[in-house]
């Protein structure tokens, strides 16, 4: 039978609830998760569900002196961090476990975790595991090179030995400061493979998705089950966890990642989606618990200014949302907010993106077009583009409207037999292409090999002229053919970027041409249509 304890209040409920429900629809071994409440009403939340193989743990029954004299001093994160080790020692002794998991209350399982535990040899007795940083956002000096996510103890004399060490250490001094080689309850864990006998790091790369390491790797999905393939070693692994550290679920209804971490398409199609779906699909497990939930605000413009509403196509009141999502789903719904939720999820609409919430506050600088313009080069098979493989080359040239790409080929580090091509990161921009040129190399200029530019499929929207849109977030020519030799790709052509109010009404408009747009309208809300139209009205007569 498999063990496991975890800690959160009513903040964190509903992804306690996801973390819950997912073990329970992931987990095929028998198995037992220890919920020690950090608040009342996260105790009395869970007792009330009675949620099966889910022990609830008030604090009054865990917290000792010890605790409790040093409670005062730290902060709510600090207290939990340093709880971690009691959690874990407090279900061992009172409950006689065999072995006992500690695991994060932001993890979502897709896969059994007993695949992890098994690989602990008979004689080991504590298993940790690796932050395995991304190179560029490498913390190990600050916040050492395990995370406690997903740590386990035997109840045996090497097990017990480590754990009591590090609760005492935990208790005396346990600070979101670096200090002395100390941070947190995460560095303590350091030296534990010359410290202490028995100890094991986990090998699965399954175990231990985050994002501050998921750029390493490739996912794709198979018989449902998600699989991650590391780019270095071409390694293939079941992904049996995510962890959803700085995932914020913010009070007016936008959810989104706070960290400076690059979350890939792959990343969020995989990961972030079906979190936000979970988080809805539990819903009514949390609704009488003040907690953090997927929503949409009331009103857009308590968050983003004109020009980022503009995105939506000037649908800035809820109601009008869904008047322009009704369009889209091609029918009506009763839940409307369910179903809003849903769509934005579903679009990807990229609330989620780093960029998007991580620049919240500094949203002047959002639709800066100099931060944006880079085109992005992808490698690609006939239907499949591989989005985390991305390499950007230099921006278009502000002061001209013709541009020139050059782009060379082995910087994918592939053999490529086709490629997509990102005009800009962001926004509303037109293209026309001249020419579409491959050379073996700079120096044979008469190696070359033209592509027909109208053989070229594109998510685009065609207009006369050869000028061809892209709205949105996601503006990619695709598929490109690359021939056999070909080293060096050069792209010319003309452009023109559009600012966020010209986006915002080139979507409005492409809304509008559908009169289900306007029938709906008038059969959801005639009021509001009567008032708009005489609105329109009076603004032609004056």
């Amino acid at each position: 039978m498999l063990n496991f304890c975890t800690l959160f209040d009513s903040k964190y409920f509903s992804r306690g609830i996801v973390l819950l429900k997912t073990l329970e629809e992931s987990c095929r071994t028998k198995y037992h998760i220890y919920v020690f409440a950090f608040d009342q009403d996260t105790f009395i939340g869970l007792k009330r569900l009675n949620l099966p193989n889910v022990t609830p743990i008030s604090l009054g029954d865990f917290e000792n002196t010890e605790l409790l004299n040093v409670k005062k001093e730290r902060t709510k994160q600090e207290y939990c961090w340093t709880c971690t080790p009691s959690t874990i020692f407090y279900c061992i002794q009172k409950f006689k476990l065999d072995q006992c998991t500690y695991i994060d209350a932001d993890l979502m399982f897709m896969q059994d975790p007993k695949i992890l535990l098994d690989e602990m040899p008979a004689n080991k007795s504590i298993l940790l595991t690796e932050h395995r940083y991304t190179p560029k956002y490498d913390q190990t000096d600050q916040n050492g090179i395990y995370c406690v996510q997903f740590i386990s103890f035997k109840n045996d004399t090497n097990g017990i030995r480590a754990l009591d060490w590090w609760r005492e250490k935990c208790i005396d001094w346990c600070y979101a400061i670096p200090d002395k080689g100390r941070f947190g309850d995460q560095k303590y864990l350091d030296n534990w493979l010359s410290m202490f006998e028995g100890v094991h790091v986990l090998q699965h790369l399954g175990g231990g998705i985050a994002p501050w390491n998921v750029q390493q790797y490739a996912f794709f999905s198979e018989n449902d089950q998600v699989y991650g393939m590391e780019f270095n070693t071409k390694r293939e692994f079941k992904t049996v966890f995510y962890h959803f550290h700085d995932f914020k679920l913010l009070e007016d209804g936008w959810w989104g990642h706070s960290g400076n971490y690059d979350i890939f398409d792959s990343v969020y199609f995989f990961f972030y989606r079906p979190y936000l779906f979970k988080l809805l699909e539990f819903e009514k497990l949390y609704e009488n618990i003040r907690t953090d939930k997927v929503n949409l605000p009331e009103n857009l413009e308590t968050k983003f200014s004109k020009e980022i509403l503009s995105l939506f196509g000037r649908l800035n009141r809820r109601e009008d949302i869904s008047y322009g999502l009704s369009i889209l789903n091609r029918n009506r719904t009763e839940d409307v907010k369910t179903e809003l939720v849903s769509y934005f999820i579903k679009h990807s609409l990229r609330l989620t993106h780093a960029d998007n919430i991580y620049n919240i506050e500094r949203r002047d600088n959002i639709f800066d077009p100099q931060k944006y313009n880079a085109s992005i080069f992808f490698p690609a098979e006939r239907n499949t583009t591989y989005w985390n493989r991305r390499c950007e080359v230099q921006p278009f040239d502000f002061d001209t409207s013709f541009f020139k790409i050059r782009f060379n080929l082995k910087d994918l580090g592939v053999n490529l037999s086709q490629i997509s091509w990102a005009p800009v990161k962001w926004g509303y921009v037109s293209i026309r292409i001249e020419s579409i040129e491959f050379r073996a190399s700079e120096d044979k200029e008469n190696l070359k090999f033209k592509i027909a530019v109208k053989g070229i499929s594109h998510n685009g929207i065609r207009r006369a002229g050869g000028w061809v849109d892209f709205l949105r977030l996601n503006p990619v020519f695709m598929n490109i053919p690359v021939p056999e030799t070909a080293e060096i790709l050069y792209i010319l052509g003309q452009w023109k970027w559009h600012s966020p109010d010209e986006l915002g009404e080139r979507v409005f408009q492409e809304i509008k041409k559908n009169p289900i747009y306007w029938l709906n309208y008038f059969f959801t809300d005639p009021k509001a249509f009567l008032q708009k139209g005489l609105l329109r009205v009076r603004n032609l007569l004056n």
